[in-house]
């Protein structure tokens, strides 16, 4: 991020954050625009669902490798590790995909942003 934009956002990290049953292809526009107007240090995190067909992961890291934008995404099974770590996971009913993706925005927003950490 540039001294510039660090003095006018305060340097605000952002993270845009979603779930998704399908190929999510809206997400190449999204990352078009965010490099359009200068986001491209915009960390985005896909969770997917049981319903998301495998080929959501591959067409995420070719899209932000195109844009070079990072995208994480998340299966069920990336989602049931990370959120092993998190010690609370099976004492409630909740949705797996709604905790990582909160988790995951929380931990960018205290500087951990990099996938190898989700």
């Amino acid at each position: 991020m540039s001294q510039a934009k660090k003095a006018k956002t305060g340097g605000t990290k952002v993270a845009v954050v979603t779930t998704t049953i399908y190929v999510p292809k809206c997400l190449d526009d999204y990352f078009a625009n965010a490099v359009t107007y200068g986001h491209s240090d915009t960390l985005f995190v896909v969770t997917g669902d049981t319903k998301t067909p495998a080929e959501a992961k591959s067409f995420c890291a070719e899209a932000s490798a195109r844009h070079g934008v990072n995208c994480v995404f998340m299966d069920v099974e990336d989602q049931k590790a990370y959120m092993s770590k998190v010690h609370f996971f099976f004492c409630y009913p909740i949705c797996i995909s709604c905790v990582c993706s909160t988790l995951s925005l929380t931990r960018t927003y205290h500087g951990v942003a990099s996938s190898d950490e989700m």
